[in-house]
């Protein structure tokens, strides 16, 4: 299924830091500060007990050649137009994905 790229703080990082670190290191993309913009954050409690928030940020520039670095991970990557999104896409990503698109800036999952 596809997934945006994510990431988890490694500590003394910010949520933006955290973004232009694992971009870099999931699809060999740079980016810069400046051209990130925070859209969303979403909570989502877990069945284990623990707890995600989660961050999303829209980036319009950006210095790339897409690159899958992480092969045992991931089996591809690819661009898509945002009114034409495969089918299979993880459901809590295709909800923050509407989310942005109707300008809904906060949600639990």
């Amino acid at each position: 299924m596809y997934n945006l790229i994510a990431w988890h703080l490694d500590g003394n990082e910010s949520p933006i830091d955290a973004t232009i670190r694992e971009v870099k290191e999931e699809a060999w993309i740079n980016i810069k500060r400046k051209d990130l913009n925070f859209e969303r954050v979403a909570y989502s409690p877990l069945w284990d007990g623990r707890e995600y928030i989660q961050f999303y940020f829209s980036c319009r520039n950006w210095s790339w050649t897409i690159k899958n670095m992480e092969l045992d991970r991931c089996y591809g990557m690819d661009f898509f137009p945002i009114n034409n999104l495969p089918k299979n896409i993880t459901p809590y990503i295709k909800e923050a994905i509407n989310d942005y698109i109707n300008t809904i800036n906060y949600s639990e999952y």
